[in-house]
């Protein structure tokens, strides 16, 4: 994040999320009760809004900041974004960020 910060990176989120997909874990059985339970490997979901020109220069610093060359380094997603609607102000697109 800081290294996003530093870039100049404003609309920022980080979010727990629990994969469902090729990055989950083994399943189980919980043998108290005899039922399966999925295994979920911790991760972290990043949104990041921003100009189109400053996309390439803060998807390069987080594959920078995140790779390990283990699986679950993650994937970068870039997609455009047609309208941002701030709630409280009324305020849109590069206003409402």
């Amino acid at each position: 994040m800081r290294g996003l910060r530093a870039q100049g990176a404003r609309a920022v989120t980080l979010v727990q999320v629990k994969p469902i997909g090729s990055e989950v874990g083994a399943e189980f059985v919980d043998i108290s009760s005899a039922t399966r339970i999925e295994h979920y490997t911790p991760m972290l979901k990043l949104e990041l809004v921003c100009d189109d020109k400053q996309a390439p220069a803060f998807a390069q610093t987080i594959r920078d900041r995140a790779y390990t060359g283990k699986p679950g380094d993650g994937v970068i997603v870039i997609s455009d974004i047609e309208r941002a609607v701030h709630i409280r102000t009324g305020k849109t697109d590069e206003a409402a960020l």
